[in-house]
């Protein structure tokens, strides 16, 4: 097996651990597991940006940003200067080089952005194709990669894990399907 890595509490470095068996159990029967990973405050830090900015990043979604935002200049700027969050790009290459996983992304981005999400990928060195969706749930997948609180809570419902990279707003999620860690540089 190559390297793993997680970076949490014991608590969910022992939900990650069980998690990975369960992937070696089932993708040795060549049973292909689908991963679908959120950008937007899971790979992409737009919070980090945002802060800069003067925005309140613990409360989710921040009633002062609107699609208007995102569509205009500086928001469009703004995603694609936001960095990679590199603890979930190293979990994603535990996942990819362990395990028998097709990875894929998916964001709530409206259409518009597009262009600059293709942009942002580009320049991070990710190639991938992206599904733009306001209802994830419905992509199927097996584990999800996730910050939104609304969207990891209907996931959980549906019986999905959820690797849940750590923020003030979804730190409340409980379950035994949420496994949280951290994505803090210190």
């Amino acid at each position: 097996m190559n390297k793993i890595y997680f970076k949490g509490d014991v608590k969910n470095a022992k939900k990650f651990n069980s998690l990975l068996e369960s992937l070696e159990i089932e993708t040795q029967n060549k049973k292909t597991k689908l991963v679908c990973v959120d950008i937007d405050n899971t790979l992409a830090n737009v919070n980090n940006e945002l802060k800069k900015l003067g925005y309140d990043i613990n409360i989710y979604p921040n009633p002062f940003i609107d699609n208007d935002f995102w569509l205009n200049f500086e928001g469009q700027m703004l995603l694609f200067n936001a960095e990679l969050i590199k603890t979930t790009l190293a979990i994603l290459n535990t996942l990819y080089h362990n395990f028998d996983v097709e990875i894929f992304f998916a964001t709530s981005r409206p259409l518009d952005l597009i262009d600059i999400t293709y942009a942002w990928l580009i320049k991070n060195n990710i190639m991938a194709d992206v599904y733009f969706t306001k209802n994830k749930p419905q992509l199927d997948a097996d584990i999800y990669i996730e910050d939104e609180p609304t969207t990891i809570e209907k996931l959980i419902n549906l019986q999905k894990t959820v690797l849940v990279p750590k923020w003030p707003y979804n730190a409340h999620i409980e379950s035994p399907l949420a496994i949280h860690y951290d994505i803090s540089t210190r």
